[in-house]
């Protein structure tokens, strides 16, 4: 199954754990985490109009689901995230603890397998 948690509390959930931070997480050793897949985070110029206010949650949502949809590579990595999750317990983390974070935002777009309506 998949879902979601913070950096802070990834020690406390047992599964699969995946990164999705833009940048690698300073001061986080590596054994604390299976996968760091940056390919499923904002890109630099999005998280900065996001984290800075330039732009407002549903201009940053509505943005980072073209991008993720718009990259193959994304979305190839998107669909096996979602395989993996057939099978076992998957966490998709990054840095907020609670919404809104593009994390929340990833596991709706596996909810509805959004990427088969881009064929």
């Amino acid at each position: 199954m998949l879902r979601e948690t913070y950096i802070a509390m990834m020690d406390q959930v047992e599964g699969h754990k995946i990164v999705v931070t833009r940048y690698y997480p300073r001061g986080i050793a590596r054994v604390h985490f299976d996968e760091w897949l940056s390919v499923l985070a904002p890109s630099r110029a999005l998280l900065k109009a996001g984290k800075t206010g330039i732009i407002t949650w549903d201009a940053f949502s509505r943005r980072f689901r073209a991008e993720i949809l718009g990259s193959p590579e994304a979305v190839l990595t998107l669909k096996s995230v979602a395989k993996l999750a057939e099978s076992q317990d998957v966490y998709l983390i990054c840095w907020e603890r609670e919404p809104p974070c593009h994390r929340f935002l990833l596991l709706d777009l596996v909810r509805k397998r959004s990427w088969e309506a881009v064929r």
